[in-house]
């Protein structure tokens, strides 16, 4: 066995670690993400009629100008949930 054959070996022996480890970790990554989504569902279940009834009191003192432009009392409770709950999610 030569010095080069023993390289070859090391050098293939690394690469089959290194395809390991990536495996594990996008698995563990993809696992994470799942998990995240969950949380986000749950966070946006919890909120969701807390803006929706912000957005109703909002609607009910608020003077109707643009009241043709406007979004629906669900959009808008919809969109504050979606533009708030990430910043949980921050790191």
């Amino acid at each position: 066995m030569t010095a080069a054959d023993l390289e070859s070996g090391k050098a293939e022996k690394d690469a089959k670690i290194a395809t390991s480890l990536c495996t594990q970790d996008v698995g563990l990554h993809a696992s994470m993400r799942a998990k995240e989504a969950q949380e986000f569902r749950l966070m946006f279940i919890a909120t969701f009629p807390l803006f929706l009834a912000a957005g109703l009191v909002k609607r009910a003192v608020s003077p109707r100008r643009g009241a043709a432009r406007r979004k629906s009392v669900f959009a808008e409770a919809r969109a504050a949930a979606n533009t708030c709950i990430p910043f949980a999610f921050m790191r």
